[in-house]
Protein backbone atom coordinates (compact mmCIF):
# COMPACT_ATOMS: atom_id res chain seq x y z
CA UNK A 1 0.00 0.00 0.00
CA UNK A 2 1.01 3.64 -0.38
CA UNK A 3 0.86 6.12 2.50
CA UNK A 4 -0.64 8.40 3.57
CA UNK A 5 -3.89 6.45 3.40
CA UNK A 6 -7.24 6.77 5.19
CA UNK A 7 -7.08 5.16 8.64
CA UNK A 8 -3.26 4.96 8.63
CA UNK A 9 -1.19 6.48 11.46
CA UNK A 10 -0.46 10.21 11.23
CA UNK A 11 2.98 11.09 9.91
CA UNK A 12 3.43 7.97 7.79
CA UNK A 13 4.43 8.12 4.15
CA UNK A 14 5.69 6.13 1.19
CA UNK A 15 5.34 2.44 0.52
CA UNK A 16 4.17 0.23 3.38
CA UNK A 17 3.09 -3.30 4.20
CA UNK A 18 -0.04 -3.98 6.27
CA UNK A 19 -0.48 -7.30 8.09
CA UNK A 20 -3.94 -8.23 9.38
CA UNK A 21 -4.75 -11.07 11.77
CA UNK A 22 -8.36 -11.81 12.69
CA UNK A 23 -9.75 -14.22 15.22
CA UNK A 24 -13.37 -13.17 14.77
CA UNK A 25 -15.13 -10.33 12.90
CA UNK A 26 -14.79 -7.95 15.86
CA UNK A 27 -11.35 -9.19 17.00
CA UNK A 28 -8.63 -7.96 14.63
CA UNK A 29 -4.96 -6.93 14.97
CA UNK A 30 -3.04 -4.85 12.42
CA UNK A 31 0.65 -4.09 11.99
CA UNK A 32 1.82 -1.47 9.50
CA UNK A 33 5.46 -1.13 8.43
CA UNK A 34 6.98 1.60 6.22
CA UNK A 35 9.30 -0.22 3.82
CA UNK A 36 11.79 2.66 3.40
CA UNK A 37 12.28 3.45 7.11
CA UNK A 38 11.29 0.22 8.85
CA UNK A 39 9.12 2.19 11.27
CA UNK A 40 6.18 0.09 12.46
CA UNK A 41 2.82 0.72 14.13
CA UNK A 42 0.18 -1.61 15.53
CA UNK A 43 -3.40 -1.45 16.68
CA UNK A 44 -6.20 -3.82 17.62
CA UNK A 45 -9.96 -3.97 17.30
CA UNK A 46 -11.92 -5.50 20.14
CA UNK A 47 -15.69 -5.56 20.43
CA UNK A 48 -15.87 -3.70 17.11
CA UNK A 49 -13.86 -0.69 18.42
CA UNK A 50 -10.40 0.18 17.04
CA UNK A 51 -7.69 1.27 19.46
CA UNK A 52 -5.39 4.09 18.36
CA UNK A 53 -2.22 3.30 16.42
CA UNK A 54 0.85 2.75 18.64
CA UNK A 55 4.34 3.09 17.26
CA UNK A 56 6.66 0.17 17.95
CA UNK A 57 10.06 1.06 19.33
CA UNK A 58 13.03 -0.66 17.70
CA UNK A 59 16.79 -0.52 18.04
CA UNK A 60 17.04 2.46 15.68
CA UNK A 61 14.60 4.41 17.89
CA UNK A 62 16.62 4.21 21.11
CA UNK A 63 19.19 6.99 20.63
CA UNK A 64 18.46 10.14 18.61
CA UNK A 65 16.44 13.36 18.91
CA UNK A 66 13.54 13.10 21.38
CA UNK A 67 10.26 14.83 20.51
CA UNK A 68 6.59 15.09 21.39
CA UNK A 69 3.69 15.12 18.95
CA UNK A 70 0.08 15.45 20.11
CA UNK A 71 1.16 14.81 23.71
CA UNK A 72 2.93 11.52 22.92
CA UNK A 73 6.64 10.77 22.48
CA UNK A 74 7.36 10.71 18.74
CA UNK A 75 11.14 10.60 18.55
CA UNK A 76 13.81 8.44 20.10
CA UNK A 77 13.76 7.11 23.66
CA UNK A 78 17.04 8.82 24.65
CA UNK A 79 18.91 11.87 23.34
CA UNK A 80 22.46 12.41 24.52
CA UNK A 81 24.81 15.28 23.80
CA UNK A 82 28.04 16.97 24.82
CA UNK A 83 28.95 20.65 24.64
CA UNK A 84 31.71 22.77 26.14
CA UNK A 85 29.37 23.35 29.12
CA UNK A 86 28.94 19.65 29.94
CA UNK A 87 26.77 16.70 28.96
CA UNK A 88 23.03 16.09 28.87
CA UNK A 89 20.57 13.24 28.60
CA UNK A 90 16.98 13.77 27.51
CA UNK A 91 14.36 11.05 28.03
CA UNK A 92 11.23 10.51 25.95
CA UNK A 93 9.02 11.31 28.98
CA UNK A 94 10.30 14.93 29.03
CA UNK A 95 12.96 14.50 31.75
CA UNK A 96 16.39 16.07 31.24
CA UNK A 97 19.59 15.53 33.23
CA UNK A 98 22.65 17.74 32.69
CA UNK A 99 26.06 17.54 34.32
CA UNK A 100 29.52 19.08 34.28
CA UNK A 101 32.59 17.32 35.64
CA UNK A 102 35.10 20.03 36.59
CA UNK A 103 33.54 23.42 37.32
CA UNK A 104 35.71 26.18 38.79
CA UNK A 105 34.28 28.44 41.50
CA UNK A 106 36.34 31.65 41.59
CA UNK A 107 36.51 34.50 44.11
CA UNK A 108 34.21 37.42 43.21
CA UNK A 109 34.26 39.13 46.63
CA UNK A 110 35.74 38.65 50.09
CA UNK A 111 32.60 36.71 51.01
CA UNK A 112 31.79 34.64 47.92
CA UNK A 113 33.10 32.24 45.26
CA UNK A 114 30.99 31.95 42.12
CA UNK A 115 30.50 29.89 38.97
CA UNK A 116 27.98 30.61 36.19
CA UNK A 117 26.91 27.43 34.41
CA UNK A 118 25.20 27.67 31.04
CA UNK A 119 23.47 24.31 30.72
CA UNK A 120 24.62 22.09 27.83
CA UNK A 121 20.97 22.01 26.64
CA UNK A 122 18.21 24.35 27.86
CA UNK A 123 15.44 23.16 30.15
CA UNK A 124 11.78 24.08 29.61
CA UNK A 125 11.56 25.36 33.19
CA UNK A 126 13.85 25.92 36.17
CA UNK A 127 15.65 22.66 37.06
CA UNK A 128 16.94 21.45 40.43
CA UNK A 129 20.71 22.06 40.59
CA UNK A 130 23.28 20.53 42.92
CA UNK A 131 27.05 20.63 43.34
CA UNK A 132 29.55 18.16 44.79
CA UNK A 133 32.76 19.69 46.11
CA UNK A 134 36.08 17.85 45.80
CA UNK A 135 36.73 15.46 48.66
CA UNK A 136 40.45 16.16 48.88
CA UNK A 137 42.13 19.44 49.77
CA UNK A 138 43.77 19.48 46.32
CA UNK A 139 40.96 21.42 44.62
CA UNK A 140 41.02 24.32 47.10
CA UNK A 141 43.14 27.46 46.70
CA UNK A 142 42.91 30.26 49.29
CA UNK A 143 39.86 28.64 50.92
CA UNK A 144 39.34 25.35 52.71
CA UNK A 145 36.26 23.13 52.82
CA UNK A 146 35.43 24.43 56.31
CA UNK A 147 35.39 28.03 55.04
CA UNK A 148 32.47 27.42 52.66
CA UNK A 149 28.77 27.63 53.35
CA UNK A 150 25.97 25.86 51.52
CA UNK A 151 25.40 26.28 47.79
CA UNK A 152 23.28 29.31 46.88
CA UNK A 153 21.87 29.75 43.40
CA UNK A 154 19.88 31.83 40.97
CA UNK A 155 18.66 29.35 38.40
CA UNK A 156 16.76 29.76 35.15
CA UNK A 157 15.95 27.46 32.24
CA UNK A 158 19.24 28.15 30.41
CA UNK A 159 21.80 28.76 33.19
CA UNK A 160 22.52 28.93 36.90
CA UNK A 161 24.61 31.42 38.88
CA UNK A 162 26.04 29.27 41.68
CA UNK A 163 27.60 30.77 44.80
CA UNK A 164 29.60 29.37 47.69
CA UNK A 165 29.48 31.90 50.55
CA UNK A 166 32.10 32.32 53.27
CA UNK A 167 30.87 31.00 56.62
CA UNK A 168 30.76 33.39 59.57
CA UNK A 169 34.12 33.56 61.33
CA UNK A 170 36.14 32.24 58.38
CA UNK A 171 38.84 34.50 56.94
CA UNK A 172 37.86 36.67 53.97
CA UNK A 173 38.51 35.12 50.57
CA UNK A 174 41.66 36.60 49.05
CA UNK A 175 42.02 37.47 45.39
CA UNK A 176 42.59 34.24 43.47
CA UNK A 177 40.72 32.04 45.95
CA UNK A 178 38.98 29.20 44.15
CA UNK A 179 37.61 25.68 44.29
CA UNK A 180 38.37 23.54 41.23
CA UNK A 181 36.92 20.20 40.16
CA UNK A 182 33.37 20.83 41.40
CA UNK A 183 30.82 18.44 39.88
CA UNK A 184 27.48 19.94 38.88
CA UNK A 185 24.16 18.29 38.10
CA UNK A 186 20.77 19.66 37.05
CA UNK A 187 17.54 17.67 36.76
CA UNK A 188 14.36 19.03 35.21
CA UNK A 189 12.21 18.94 32.10
CA UNK A 190 13.09 19.54 28.45
CA UNK A 191 9.38 19.46 27.65
CA UNK A 192 6.46 20.59 29.78
CA UNK A 193 4.38 17.61 28.58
Amino acid sequence: MTLPAPGAPAGTGGAAVLWVAAQAPGEVAQRLCETATGRAWRRARSGGVWQGWRREIGQADLLGPVAFEAGLPSGAVFESGTTAAGRYLRLADGTQIAWAEAALFAQVSADRLEHVWSFPAPFSDTPQVGATLPGAETGYTGAGPGDLGGLMQETGAASAALRLPRVAGAPAFAAGAQVAGVRLMAVGRWSAV
